[in-house]
């Protein structure tokens, strides 16, 4: 990780620009974030690091956002309504990318000690867009991650790619949760589907 991040090794193997970094550069860097005492390893500067993220991750689902959204962004959006529903409103659930080494962004919402919906429409507002985000007090925040049916090997289990999501934002100290799209995606109705996350989020 180290040698990866130096200055000259990425001027010799990538260019003078972060622009020309590939994203494997921010993985490394935000993994040394995460799992590396902070001092013993080179990192990005927060200004490439946000260079970076705005190049390698997609917009946020949103319905009110005319896009032609494909299975996975529609599957998205439908979660998003089902639990604004339930939780009370808008206010209550949102889209961020916590992690901007990963394309795609997750669900965010959170209870109290008390297990009832806290307001998360402002929560990571004064966080400049791809610096990796923690939860910004001691409630319980949950980050559901959306899985295609891409995301799972033949016997169930998630692949590396998105194993490793669950333990980055485990570790950030989110409770992370994936939504399956193989479940998911066979429900109807809306009281099906609500039962199905609140399962997820009380485990």
């Amino acid at each position: 990780m180290n040698k990866a991040l130096s200055p000259d090794f990425l001027e010799h193997s990538y260019g003078k620009h972060c622009q020309q970094y590939g994203r494997e550069i921010l993985s490394i860097n935000n993994m040394a974030k995460i799992f590396v005492k902070e001092g013993t390893v080179n990192l990005l500067s927060e200004k490439q690091v946000i260079v970076l993220a705005k190049m390698y991750t997609d917009y946020m689902p949103d319905e009110n956002y005319p896009k032609q959204y494909n299975a996975l962004d529609k599957m998205f959006i439908d979660v998003m309504k089902v639990l604004q529903k339930t939780r009370g409103g808008q206010e209550y659930v949102t889209g961020h990318h916590i992690l901007s080494h990963h394309q795609r962004g997750d669900i965010i919402i959170c209870n109290d000690h008390k297990g009832s919906p806290v307001r998360v429409d402002k929560a990571f507002s004064e966080i400049k867009f791809g610096l990796l985000t923690k939860p910004i007090d001691d409630n319980f925040w949950i980050a559901l991650i959306i899985a295609n049916r891409n995301s799972f090997l033949n016997s169930g289990v998630p692949s590396g790619y998105v194993s490793s999501k669950l333990r980055e934002l485990n570790a950030l100290g989110f409770y992370a949760a994936i939504v399956n799209w193989n479940i998911y995606s066979k429900m109807e109705g809306e009281n099906e589907k609500n039962e199905y996350l609140n399962n997820l989020i009380k485990k």
